[in-house]
């Protein structure tokens, strides 16, 4: 039976989200990059909050059932799940048109400027072995628009943002059914991952970020298809090695993918030959990391040190205040209905997904989680949030593939209708922060006044 408790629950996280929205920008604190979008948008902002909040508040405390809703809810979900395309198809389209035509002016956040100017530089351009795959495609793409200059690798990034982000909508959808069941919880689900911060990157984001987000989110739909049918294990490992090609981050999800790989062999010598092969490369690869840790010591700069930072940040370590609230930032700025996915699981008994498929996803979201905590770009987390977010996306698979269902559901449409609201006012408040060329500039100046001004002084000036 449902337990009327969860619905309660969630509809508390949601109000309390949706009122850190609102008094974030107003603590003027550092520590609240996360949640503070606000602070530097117009005043036709704080207009559409209000409107949002009312509306929250309204679906959160109404007495009544609201019976159209709930017959929207049902046809939402037929639309988008059912057996014609075409809706989801419109969906992708419509993202990819308006990336395109919304695309930012101004490229402040992760890497943006740099890449305009080393690939504006004609034939000479920094080789980076990590992005590979990705620089080779800007660069074929330059070429068929006349060129190597900052105009061009702008307009190409543009292009590819937009449409990693209808890629993003269309296997989103996909990911969403596999990982869960009925009409609301899959209403949820699709929410938590569409509705994150994560959108900043399909319009116009100057990073290769959105095409590795686009490939892993493939990779990720079809791995959740093979682990239920059995069938399309060749897209898993075409999408894994594109993601690869693009950023070598991918492979922090490799022990995940290769466990489609030993689930296919038949037989059980040939399994049990498989999880042979598959402990001993696991065993040699952490020796071959570890031996690399203690070798080189580039390697160990782009690891946190466990307890007491290094220069410029001696205070910044896995286990400091600071490194826990910048996480805790993060955590909120990329999936802001974070409380909400949290409080639907505290009462009762939750779903326990199928054995494989639950295995993939903690195994995925535990690699996640170690390259979170440790990589040293979290010293300049709020910049480099696009590197940092991958970290966070299994671990909220692996919470939304647990969500309540069926009977144990307590949901209702009402609830999942406000759950969409404060999770579309955090998404879209980011976005048009950094859309907007005043917002972003005001927005990226207060980072770089309140914490690590030295190693970004390259974007200062």
């Amino acid at each position: 039976m449902p337990s009327r408790n969860q619905d309660l629950f969630v509809k508390i996280a949601i109000a309390v989200t949706t009122a850190a929205f609102g008094l974030a920008p107003l603590l003027g604190a550092p520590y609240v990059w996360g949640i503070n979008h606000l602070a530097y948008l117009p005043a036709v902002w704080w207009w559409l909050y209000g409107i949002a909040a009312a509306a929250i508040l309204f679906l959160l405390v109404a007495p009544e059932r609201l019976a159209r809703l709930d017959t929207a809810a049902t046809h939402l979900h037929d639309l988008l799940w059912g057996r014609s395309f075409i809706p989801r198809l419109i969906a992708a389209a419509a993202t990819i048109l308006l990336g395109w035509l919304l695309r930012a002016k101004v490229h402040l956040l992760g890497d943006g400027l740099q890449w305009l100017s080393e690939l504006g530089k004609g034939e000479i351009y920094l080789h980076k072995w990590a992005e590979y795959g990705s620089l080779w495609l800007v660069r074929v793409m330059q070429s068929a628009l006349g060129g190597h200059t900052p105009e061009t690798a702008e307009t190409v990034f543009a292009l590819l943002s937009a449409l990693s982000g209808g890629v993003v909508v269309w296997t989103g959808i996909h990911l969403a059914k596999r990982l869960v069941e009925g009409t609301l919880p899959r209403l949820f689900a699709l929410c938590s991952i569409l509705l994150s911060g994560t959108a900043l990157m399909y319009f116009g984001y100057v990073e290769f970020y959105p095409l590795l987000w686009a490939a892993l989110f493939a990779f990720l739909a079809a791995s959740l298809r093979t682990l239920d049918t059995g069938r399309g294990l060749w897209l898993v490992i075409l999408s894994f090695l594109a993601a690869v090609a693009i950023h070598v981050q991918a492979l922090v999800l490799l022990p995940a993918a290769a466990l489609p790989i030993v689930w296919s062999f038949r037989g059980r010598i040939l399994r049990r030959v498989a999880w042979g092969l598959y402990a001993l490369l696991g065993a040699t690869a952490l020796a071959v990391v570890i031996w690399l840790y203690a070798a080189r010591l580039d390697l160990r700069l782009l690891l946190l040190p466990l307890f007491g930072g290094r220069p410029p940040a001696e205070d910044y370590s896995v286990f400091s205040a600071i490194h826990l609230i910048d996480l805790i930032n993060l955590a909120l700025l990329i999936f802001p209905g974070l409380l909400a996915i949290l409080a639907v699981r505290l009462p009762g008994r939750n779903a326990e997904p199928a054995r494989q498929r639950g295995a993939f996803l903690r195994i995925a979201a535990a690699f996640s989680l170690v390259f979170l905590l440790l990589y040293g770009a979290a010293i300049t987390m709020a910049r480099d949030w696009d590197i940092m977010a991958l970290g966070l996306l299994a671990p909220i698979l692996l919470l939304l593939s647990r969500l309540p269902r069926g009977d144990r559901n307590a949901l209702t449409a009402r609830t999942v209708a406000a759950y969409a609201l404060v999770c579309a006012l955090g998404a879209g408040s980011y976005v048009a922060a950094n859309l907007r060329e005043d917002s972003a500039t005001t927005r990226f100046e207060s980072l770089l006044n309140e914490r690590n001004r030295g190693s970004w002084v390259l974007y200062a000036s």
